[in-house]
């Protein structure tokens, strides 16, 4: 329960952060930090300070102009300090994080009295190494030394004269402490295989072994975090931390009170995060990689005996996988002669129906999932002698040899269990509630064809459950679009969280029915009809469009997207700004500049441009949807999501599709209305909004815009279709 002195703390820093700001209350605002404050304030903890009750989790669905950011931290850091937690805010964009860092919490800390630090937590890699960067310059340095370093700066490794300098100036820079380390705050944009070879992962780091350990700046700026009330990361970073036990990034689960802002990326992140890949061409690339480091390694280790055991039975070990590859690829090849859809324009897919691998595949790869883990066992004995190498130095093995071999060593052992992990999903049938998604891809990189094989979890939340729900002390979640039909029976199913988990929906304090209109014009061309449909979108842009307008058209599909842009005449495509011919960034600044000049600018994008675009007043006052934005059926994670929901009765059209369009067409639709003095007009060019009945009930879960429909919206229009 709260008490009345944290009501106090948290009332009194809201009435100062608005006098502050010259602000008035907004009711859903106070609506949210009332429901955050009271959900966390019931969690209780034992003697030794882990939760004992409670349900941990806040869902709070918060429309635009509902101030989420100001909410969620004066309710939540009095709470959290008072339980002796720390606050792990957490975004899905970049944009979101710094605008948080950099003008959110700093007005907050100014404005509201509340005493408390922040800092914004990075992965490793966008941080220096010290010792990798320390030991190239060194090998630079000595060009004529022969040593196992220089195999390191041949062929594809080789490094060009205009790198080097380049490295030179990053040590220059950052041993006269002009620069801290931080990639981001390096002057000039640093291109990512010349920043690999100075960066380190968790697998690769010989952490307190480092003979610079005292001035790596990940470990600098993670003993910040730990200083710190409030921490600032994003869901990728979130995930990584758990998935590595939790506390190796970011303060533990345990410690630790996570604020999910946008939150409905979060299931489809911890997807990706878990899903595994293996590609045979790639795979064959690197054990050769692997056999040709082992013949340099040897040249210094005679006198090692744990690494000389393994450069004995390795090569053996390498010649089986390799064998195994091929006789894979020979497995595979059938499958493509198979009928079968694959995903639309896409590269040719297999996908294993209910998650079902022949059996012949499966004992295959319960033979390779064997050989993997004898691999990472192999290159994890070298890996980890090297790393107790280089502190000391050990027999004819400099401290700088171990510095290169080491990490080279631990990227083939992560690497190894990855394979493993894979291997090891398609060797056992499919036996828990959920099947895994599983499918081959043919790719083809500079004309040499590859198998890519992927297994994916099909629902997340057992995942999430897992490793973020039943740890953490608390959470709160919180998006525009997390009950996008009125209910977050959808979210819940996908994230997870408690059926328990309090629920909070926040009224807007928008008037849209003054503010916005919503046309759904009277067609005789429904998308299905690929052609027609891109013909008529191109009639509408050209003819419905003003010459003046601050337009956002957004297509569900890249073809369509050029298609239609193609066949408008050039004086239409002049004021067209598409997606792909510039950053997002860049895009919409070009159009503010454009709307600023008095001149007319239409945007082309494709689903990116549905969020993260704050575009108000005049820069924005018609969005033009192409079709509503159904999901791929045949998309290998959603074709067997369908298929296990048909498989429990359910029916994956109206508990999957429609929910998942809905919340898309609700976030593309929000583009228009982002202040209280914004307005304009919204256009879906997809009849289904008013033909099928699914399309009354996505028009109810939209804000009450007023309507226009089944009306045409221009005579040309009319006169064509």
């Amino acid at each position: 329960m709260l008490s009345d002195e944290l009501k106090l703390e948290i009332q009194s820093a809201y009435s100062f952060y608005l006098k502050s700001n010259e602000l008035t209350a907004r009711p859903g605002q106070k609506r949210m930090i009332a429901a955050i404050a009271n959900s966390l304030a019931q969690l209780e903890t034992d003697e030794a300070g882990v939760r004992s009750s409670g349900e941990p989790v806040c869902l709070v669905e918060a429309p635009t102009g509902t101030g989420k950011t100001v909410a969620y931290i004066i309710a939540a850091l009095p709470v959290a300090i008072a339980q002796g937690k720390k606050i792990i805010i957490s975004t899905a964009t970049v944009n979101l994080q710094e605008q948080i860092v950099y003008r959110d919490l700093p007005n907050i800390l100014r404005s509201s009295k509340l005493l408390f630090s922040y800092a914004l937590a990075k992965g490793r890699g966008r941080y220096l190494c010290v010792s990798k960067l320390t030991t190239l310059c060194n090998v630079l340095d000595e060009s004529s030394r022969q040593s196992s370093i220089d195999f390191l700066l041949s062929g594809n490794n080789q490094i060009e004269s205009d790198e080097r300098a380049l490295y030179t100036e990053l040590k220059n820079s950052f041993d006269s402490n002009d620069w801290d380390g931080d990639r981001d705050n390096w002057s000039d944009a640093l291109d990512g295989k010349t920043w690999h070879r100075v960066t380190a992962s968790h697998f690769d780091c010989s952490g307190r072994r480092c003979p610079h350990i005292d001035e790596c700046p990940y470990f600098n700026a993670r003993k910040e975090l730990e200083e710190v009330q409030c921490v600032v990361a994003n869901h990728d970073l979130v995930l990584a931390d758990v998935a590595l036990g939790g506390g190796t990034i970011l303060p533990a689960p345990e410690e630790s009170i996570y604020i999910f802002d946008e939150a409905h990326h979060l299931p489809e992140k911890a997807l990706n995060h878990f899903a595994l890949s293996f590609r045979t061409h790639n795979s064959q690339q690197w054990i050769h990689q692997i056999e040709q480091q082992l013949t340099q390694v040897e040249k210094i280790c005679s006198a090692e005996a744990l690494i000389t055991d393994q450069l004995k039975k390795l090569p053996k070990l390498l010649q089986q996988i390799s064998a195994e590859m091929s006789i894979l690829a020979s497995m595979i090849e059938p499958l493509f002669s198979e009928p079968q859809n694959s995903k639309s324009n896409s590269d040719p897919s297999y996908r294993f129906e209910n998650g079902e691998v022949p059996e012949s595949l499966m004992q295959h790869s319960a033979n390779f999932s064997l050989l993997f883990v004898r691999l990472n066992r192999g290159v994890t004995v070298i890996a980890d002698e090297f790393k107790d190498i280089i502190e000391v130095g050990r027999g004819d093995i400099t401290k700088a040899d171990a510095e290169v071999w080491h990490p080279l060593f631990a990227q083939h052992a992560a690497r190894a269990e990855t394979a493993y992990q894979l291997w090891d999903a398609y060797s056992k049938p499919e036996e828990s509630l959920a099947p895994q998604a599983k499918w081959i891809e043919l790719l083809n990189f500079d004309n040499q064809d590859e198998f890519e094989i992927n297994c994916s979890p099909v629902f997340p939340g057992e995942i999430l459950d897992q490793f973020v729900w039943q740890r953490c002390h608390g959470a709160v979640l919180t998006s525009a679009t997390l009950a996008p039909m009125g209910t977050f029976d959808r979210f819940v199913m996908r994230s997870g969280v408690p059926s328990g988990s309090h629920r909070e929906i926040v009224p807007s304090l928008f008037n849209y029915s003054q503010q916005a209109v919503l046309n759904v014009p009277k067609l005789d061309c429904d998308p299905t009809d690929g052609a027609q449909h891109s013909e008529l979108v191109a009639h509408f842009v050209k003819n419905c469009l003003q010459e003046d307008e601050a337009c956002l058209v957004v297509f569900t599909a890249k073809k369509q997207m050029h298609d239609v842009y193609e066949s408008l005449p050039v004086f239409v495509k002049d004021r067209i700004l598409i997606q792909g011919g510039h950053s997002k960034q860049e895009i919409l600044n070009l159009h503010r500049e454009r709307i600023d000049l008095g001149r007319g600018s239409i945007i082309f994008g494709l689903a990116s441009f549905s969020e993260g675009v704050d575009l108000p007043g005049k820069y924005l006052s018609h969005v033009v949807i192409a079709r509503i934005p159904f999901a791929v059926p045949d998309e290998p994670v959603v074709a067997a999501t369908y298929e296990w929901l048909e498989k429990q009765g359910k029916n994956p059209f109206a508990e999957v599709s429609i929910p998942d369009a809905t919340m898309k067409l609700i976030q593309t639709c929000g583009r228009l209305i982002r202040r209280e003095d914004d307005n304009g007009q919204i256009t879906v060019l997809d009849r289904r909004l008013i033909t099928r009945r699914y399309g009354g009930t996505m028009i109810k879960a939209l804000p009450p815009y007023r309507l226009n429909l089944g009306k045409a919206l221009s005579p040309a229009l009319e006169e064509v279709y």
